[in-house]
């Protein structure tokens, strides 16, 4: 019977103890700033450009779906461009 080659132990993070955040805790700043985002726009919709609730409603959803979608592609692009030397060295 062949034998398996020993596991390693996996990688020691280089993070310091700080930056050792919980998820739980990181969901937080997202769960504040996107609904709070959503009802600033809509009262100034209303407010200032006197859009009908409804259509306040909708732009302010736009909005916070756009923002969101230049955040999600921001970090997308940072991740894949820090990954990029893992590629180049095989």
């Amino acid at each position: 019977m062949p034998v398996s080659p020993p596991v390693s132990p996996p990688p020691v993070s280089r993070l310091s103890p700080a930056l050792a955040v919980s998820p739980a805790l990181l969901t937080l700043p997202g769960l504040l700033f996107f609904p709070g985002l959503f009802l600033l726009a809509r009262r100034a919709l209303a407010a200032i450009a006197g859009c009908p609730h409804g259509r306040a409603t909708v732009l302010a959803a736009r909005l916070v779906s756009s923002v969101q979608a230049v955040m999600a592609s921001t970090a997308g692009y940072i991740i894949s461009s820090s990954c990029q030397h893992v590629i180049d060295d095989q």
